[in-house]
This record gives C-alpha cells, structure tokens and sequence, in this order.
C-alpha cells in the first residue's frame, strides 16, 4: 500500500526569496516549476521598466504639479497681485497643471532679453506672470516696441500649447496720463492689455482672454520699501493670469 506524501508552501518574509516544499504539503510538485517561471517573468518586466524612459511631455507635468505643491507662494517681493475679479466658481475642467506651466514659462522668459525682467507669482489657484510694461511698449503708449513684439511673440508661441483660461489685467503707476489718447490711466492699462491679448490670439491661443484694468489702484500694494523709481517700474506692467482649467466658452459653456 502506497501512502501519498503531503506537502504544503511557506514563504520567506526576505523580498525575492523562494517557496520551499515541505513534507506533508498537498500541493502538487509542478508548482515549484510554475512559480519559478512567474519569479523570471517578474525579473524580466523589472528589467524593461528601469530601461525604459518616461515621454518627456508627461514626466515634466507629472514632475511641475508635483513642484507646484511644495514651491513658495510667491516668487520676487513687491507685487501686487490682481484679485479675482470673478464672482462665480470655476466648475470648467483641468488644464494643465500650473507647475508645469510655470516651469514651461521660466525657461521661455530666462531666454528672452524682454521676458527676464518678468516675474513668476505662484497661488494655489492661479499662476500670476507680471510683464514689464518698461521695453515692451512704447513710453506712454499701447503699442509694442520691436523689442516687445519680439517677445510677444515668443509668449504666445509658448501660450498656444496650452489650454488653460488667461486673464490680462493692466497696471500703471501714479503718474498722471499727460497724452490724448487715452482719458487716463485706466484707459492706457486696459488698451495695453488688450494689445497683448490680440498678440496671443494672433498667434494661436484660442482659448478664453479677459482684458481687465486695474491702472494705479494696486499702487499702494507694492511694498513700502521700495525706492521710488523701482516702485513705479514694478507698477507699469500687465499681469498674465493663468487659470487651473479650460476656457469655460471653449468647453460649450457661457463664457
């Protein structure tokens, strides 16, 4: 009379060890087989995972939205931040993450002679991209410079791969408008605004643009310290405000 061997499984609790057979287990011996070979398909998946790399586009969103959660709230002392000027919430989808723009933007601005003046402000809901009126207009004027065309240009190349929903706000300083084209400062904010505006859309940005003014009433935000030239600087400058979702015209809804 033949007696039937039992064997059972047990495990080691170290990573990558493997099952031993034991007397008195029931399990067939061909298991032994079988886990050895699922043991080589997991080292050969392994393998083609650390030699692989990830798609540049992707990494660099994943790595910006990771960045944006741990980055300073804002970046370069002395600003004023446009507020919010809309009453509703912001139901539209995502966009890109606002870390990955930011980090898209540094880049673009740290190349460009014009650009690097600029200032990157980071909210938790809002990535505020501050211009400098000074080099991109002309001195008292709604028209670009060759220099600020350039530039312009160079942003909304950049703004167009993009989906996100943009504001424009116009700033000034406290020196009185002495022209005859605009009645006043909040005439010359809001027409340089919509100057940059009308660049974007030429160039390819087909989302949602709010063309807002906020002209000298921010003036008194920018920080106290600050000599008076610098100050009025700073002040003269048309905020890009770049939005966590997607045109909410675009996605079929009121805009």
């Amino acid at each position: 009379m033949k007696i039937a061997r039992q064997y059972h499984f047990s495990f080691a609790t170290s990573l990558g060890a493997l099952p031993r057979l034991n007397k008195a287990d029931t399990s067939p011996a061909w298991m032994t087989t079988f886990l050895d070979i699922l043991a080589l398909l997991l080292t050969f998946f392994v393998m083609v995972l650390a030699m692989s790399s990830p798609r540049p586009g992707e990494f660099e969103e994943v790595a910006g939205a990771i960045a944006s959660e741990f980055q300073s709230e804002e970046r370069g002392p002395g600003i004023s931040l446009p507020t919010d000027l809309s009453a509703r919430p912001d139901t539209a989808p995502q966009a890109l993450a606002l870390g990955y723009v930011s980090q898209l933007l540094l880049k673009t601005m740290a190349d460009d002679p014009v650009l690097k003046g600029g200032r990157i402000t980071a909210l938790s809901d809002r990535l505020i991209v501050s211009l400098p009126s000074d080099g991109v207009f002309k001195v008292g004027s709604a028209e670009l410079s060759a220099e600020g065309k350039k530039a312009m240009a160079v942003l909304a190349e950049r703004l167009a791969l993009v989906r996100n929903r943009i504001s424009l706000v116009g700033h000034t300083d406290q020196d009185r408008y002495t022209g005859d084209r605009y009645k006043s400062n909040w005439g010359l904010g809001l027409a340089r605004a919509a100057t940059v505006a009308s660049v974007f859309r030429r160039g390819g940005y087909d989302q949602e643009i709010r063309v807002l003014t906020q002209a000298d009433s921010r003036f008194a935000d920018l920080a106290a310290d600050l000599e008076p030239p610098v100050k009025r600087r700073l002040a003269r400058r048309v905020d890009l405000v770049i939005h966590p979702t997607q045109s909410r015209s675009f996605n079929g809804g009121a805009g």
